[in-house]
């Protein structure tokens, strides 16, 4: 079954369409709000932007490209620009993830020839690589204390690494710190992880997988004098997405649970969709819960809204509080990026200006800019406003 397009160009009046020099944004006429988007910088790269990342405060901008990372310090638009140093290969070698350390100190990257570099800003150099993935590595995430980098690769593992040990000189350090979660599904081939992130508590961890599974761990459950974890306690699989998942963000205070988490995740159907994940109780299971029919976990875990609307994959997603309002945007192969309301699953708006892929999103924590990442080369930042 169909479902109409609040922000279809040709059933939105001219009155709810702003159109700039080279974009335009559409905004869905049935939401009671006064909203407001501008383009506010453009920065153009040599090849495809691959993944982009604000700081905590939104004054720097992590770009990753192929090859390479940049560095945008947005109050003065100086770029300080990351060479790979330790690769000869002329071939290609995208960076899929980039990342900010919380305490402002370290950039980071994760890359198709599967390690993870960490450069010292103060410095300007690159300070350690690490080793461990036998895949290209996707997404890079950090817990909320800054205290645990989180890595999901295409060899079917999720590391966690303890930045706490990056003042070390001696890589090895941080090395013996490494910890894994994998799954045992030797007969499927297609479990690859392109996404993950962690709660705010630090308990759980979700990964999305290639094979359009969801799955979720409860870091609880793993010894703390373990180094390698592959047995954490896999709690639940998320099913219900129709192709591979290339996103997942927790949403700490949305999940109508108490003890739950909700979260949001993107796929290739086109579709992005928001899930209420656990409590898991001693039988790994949550008392009373029914299946969803959107989506559901095997241990009670289900999808509660599906919001459509994109026209072709969803490469990325990002997430924002305001208060007691929470909104996602998506990134997608369509070309646009849209916000949605994740309360009641409504597009507020729709933003059209990449000319190619838009394969990377991300929010400002204060709900005001938005930056987008495109195979077009360029990184776009817009402010935008809904009151």
């Amino acid at each position: 079954m169909s479902v109409q397009d609040d922000l279809d160009p040709s059933i939105v009046g001219l009155e709810f369409i702003k159109e700039g020099s080279d974009w335009l944004a559409i905004f869905n006429p049935k939401v009671p709000r006064q909203m407001d988007v501008s383009l506010t910088k453009k920065f153009t790269h040599e090849k495809v932007v691959c993944s982009v990342r604000l700081s905590a405060d939104a004054k720097l901008l992590a770009v990753g490209s192929d090859g390479l990372v940049l560095l945008y310090d947005l109050a003065t638009d100086t770029k300080f620009t990351f060479p790979f140093e330790d690769v000869q290969s002329t071939t290609r070698n995208y960076v899929r993830a980039v990342a900010l350390c919380p305490n402002g100190k370290y950039l980071i990257s994760g890359s198709e020839d599967k390690l993870i570099r960490v450069w010292n800003l103060e410095h300007a150099l690159q300070a350690h690589t690490l080793h461990g993935h036998r895949g290209e590595i996707y997404a890079l995430e950090f817990s909320t204390d800054g205290s645990t980098l989180l890595s999901a690769s295409g060899d079917r593992t999720v590391r966690l690494w303890d930045v706490t040990c990056l003042d070390a000189d001696n890589t090895d350090v941080i090395m013996s710190t490494s910890r894994v979660l994998t799954v045992d599904e030797s007969a499927k081939s297609d479990v690859a992880f392109t996404s993950v992130s962690i709660s705010h508590n630090s308990r759980y961890v979700a990964a999305g997988s290639l094979d359009g599974v969801i799955r979720v761990w409860d870091l609880t459950a793993i010894p703390e004098d373990s180094t390698e974890l592959e047995g954490a306690k896999l709690v639940d699989r998320l099913s219900g997405h129709m192709r591979s998942v290339y996103s997942v963000k927790f949403v700490h205070g949305l999940s109508a649970r108490e003890k739950g988490e909700a979260l949001v995740s993107g796929s290739l159907d086109k579709t992005v969709k928001r899930w209420d994940v656990g409590p898991f109780d001693d039988h790994d299971g949550v008392r009373g819960a029914s299946p969803g029919l959107e989506g559901h976990g095997e241990k009670g875990s289900k999808c509660v809204k599906t919001f459509q609307g994109h026209k072709d994959y969803v490469l990325a997603t990002a997430i924002v509080r305001e208060g007691q309002n929470f909104r996602a945007a998506s990134a997608s192969r369509d070309g646009s990026v849209r916000m949605w309301d994740l309360r009641t699953g409504t597009a507020q708006f729709l933003i059209q200006g990449h000319k190619n892929t838009v394969t990377s999103v991300d929010l400002s924590r204060d709900g005001s800019q938005l930056v987008s990442g495109s195979g077009d080369r360029e990184v776009r930042i817009w402010t935008y406003t809904i009151r």
